[in-house]
């Protein structure tokens, strides 16, 4: 999506730039947004549905033991572009996987892309381990550094679910390849995502990264369940 007049006369209002930014962190209720924004609940509304009408919102419902499902916001999926003139990288992506498969067979094209992503995940905890002097992972650490600090800084909107002493599970809502994980789930999801997180496995001591859920094979939310190996 372009920039309009519409969208730029919607993202002049600092009110809604704080909600956008608070939903990179994750989804929230209308509550939630009130009470760390400080914006009052009836101007909150009204932005919401400004940034909901140009695409930039998404809801969704989770539906608790009683009562009606509370309604929640998200950063939309698809997000619009603010440069020009535009830059489609999509495009460019899109030309090199399929050159890629072309000159080196589909199996070639998966080799080359799973090491990578074992190269990247390696990367991702052990940078991170140098900058915060992690010497040993645990679910707490890896919540704090990897999901609350790494996964809301790429803008993947991440939100614990479960955290115990020797298991986390996340999700993240959304995704920085959607769009190429739509077209290529076998090579962006089933490769590429499944090798960052092998890597990023074997950096964190052999931990168990299990995908349960993904947004390119059509769920709302790609969702992980990290397993430490309990002390003998």
């Amino acid at each position: 999506m372009g920039v309009s007049a519409e969208v730029s006369k919607v993202l002049a209002s600092s009110s809604r730039w704080k909600i956008l930014e608070l939903l990179a962190k994750g989804p929230k209720d209308i509550k939630g947004i009130v009470k760390e924004t400080g914006i009052q609940p009836t101007a909150v509304r009204y932005h919401i549905q400004s940034l909901h009408r140009l695409g930039l919102v998404e809801t969704f419902e989770e539906k608790g033991n009683i009562g009606r499902p509370r309604i929640y916001y998200k950063l939309a999926k698809k997000q619009i572009s603010v440069g020009f003139p535009a830059r489609n990288y999509i495009l460019l992506a899109t030309l090199l996987l399929e050159g890629m498969k072309q000159s080196i067979g589909a199996d070639g094209a998966k080799k080359i892309i799973q090491m990578a992503g074992i190269r990247k995940g390696k990367e991702i905890v052990e940078e991170l381990a140098s900058k915060y002097s992690i010497t040993q992972w645990t679910p707490q650490t890896f919540k704090s550094f990897y999901i609350d600090d790494y996964l809301t800084q790429i803008g993947v909107q991440p939100e614990v679910l479960k955290m115990s002493s020797d298991k986390v599970v996340f999700r993240e809502h959304s995704c920085q390849f959607l769009e190429l994980a739509m077209k290529y789930p076998e090579l962006i999801c089933d490769v590429l995502d499944t090798a960052v997180h092998q890597g990023i496995s074997e950096a964190l001591g052999g931990v168990k990264i299990v995908k349960t859920k993904c947004m390119g094979h059509g769920d709302d939310f790609c969702e992980y369940s990290v397993v430490w190996k309990k002390a003998a």
